[in-house]
């Protein structure tokens, strides 16, 4: 691939459903300082994935629109954080594609570094940011700062790390400031059109996942590394909201339910065997919920407790069953969304 031109190569994109004003107001502002590498011109594609209300209709953003070069708002009409990444490749023209959530502050030489990272290591596909910081709003529980920040993808490295150790790797990205090729990008955007992936990843108040870990799994499927990269540096903006204990529960619940149901669009192989009886699903992740009580304390016991339901919700998902009524009515009852709608 050559990288040798100086414009029209790079693509920000950055996908929202109902964002909180001031954290996607503070977001477009960082994003809007971003540095284009090389002289490049500015392509940014914001996708409003079924806000209510639209998007376009709020002053903050057209303001922000109307000051921002080669910045464009589109609808998705589908709701689900993969339709509206799938969208939002579609309508990137860059060779590299870099993305934002509505609550990230990238630093302002983010694309000039994920444009040297492409260069620099042309074997990898798709990159994350090495750095990641949070910035906790006014009212976040302390318990949650103290103990949750990787639940919001607090890290820091200061090495480069790639890896094809799949399906689950050290160095594999999130989506917060993931950066891909285009052939990756179109790869999975293909996919979910299809209806080929059907994890939707975030949808609405659900808090679902691992769609970004199929992007992952797609580029080292079709030969591409996945990596971190410590030059790649963001903010992560948690509102108080999000900051408490039974949101974390909540979305540990929800991580946790995903993994499985999206290993399996990705690698049906791994699920060919007879599914385990229900009763030793719950006997082996039982152990694992002590194992991890024990070795973090009694204060992770609703966290360790959210985890183990939803792995082993996916699991049975991950089969094609729905799990006991006993443990239905159980999720219900503790990870229900602000609707009162829960997933299975």
């Amino acid at each position: 691939m050559d990288f040798s031109g100086k414009s029209g190569r790079i693509s920000v994109v950055m996908c929202t459903h109902n964002p909180d004003e001031q954290t996607f107001s503070e977001s477009l502002e960082h994003v809007g300082k971003l540095r284009w590498p090389d002289g490049g011109h500015a392509e940014i594609v914001i996708v409003d994935n079924c806000s209510n209300p639209p998007l376009d209709q709020c002053d903050h953003l057209r303001a922000w629109l109307l000051k921002t070069p080669g910045a464009r708002i589109v609808w998705e009409p589908k709701l689900g954080l993969s339709h509206a990444r799938a969208r939002a490749f579609r309508e990137a023209s860059g060779e590299v594609i870099v993305c934002f959530d509505d609550d990230n502050a990238p630093d302002a030489d983010y694309l000039e570094q994920a444009w040297k990272a492409s260069i620099d290591y042309p074997w990898v596909g798709v990159w994350g940011p090495g750095q990641i910081s949070i910035d906790w709003a006014e009212g976040s529980h302390p318990e949650v700062v103290r103990r949750y920040a990787g639940e919001f993808q607090q890290h820091r490295q200061t090495h480069v790390s790639y890896g094809l150790d799949f399906p689950a790797t050290d160095t594999m990205p999130y989506g917060t400031g993931m950066v891909l090729r285009r052939a990756v990008a179109l790869i999975y955007a293909a996919q979910v059109e299809a209806a080929i992936l059907k994890t939707t990843g975030r949808i609405g108040n659900q808090l679902a996942s691992a769609e970004d870990n199929q992007i992952d799994w797609l580029a080292m499927l079709n030969g591409w590394a996945i990596g971190r990269h410590p030059a790649l540096k963001l903010m992560h903006m948690i509102t108080a909201d999000r900051a408490q204990p039974a949101y974390v529960a909540r979305l540990a619940y929800g991580k946790a339910k995903s993994y499985h149901p999206a290993l399996r669009e990705i690698l049906p192989d791994f699920f060919t065997a007879k599914m385990p009886r229900s009763g030793k699903i719950m006997f082996r992740l039982l152990g694992k919920t002590l194992s991890w009580i024990f070795a973090s304390g009694r204060h992770s016991l609703a966290y360790q407790l959210a985890r183990t339901l939803g792995f082993a919700v996916g699991t049975w998902a991950a089969y094609g069953q729905t799990p006991p009524r006993w443990v239905q009515r159980l999720v219900k009852s503790l990870y229900a969304d602000k609707s009162g709608d829960t997933q299975y």
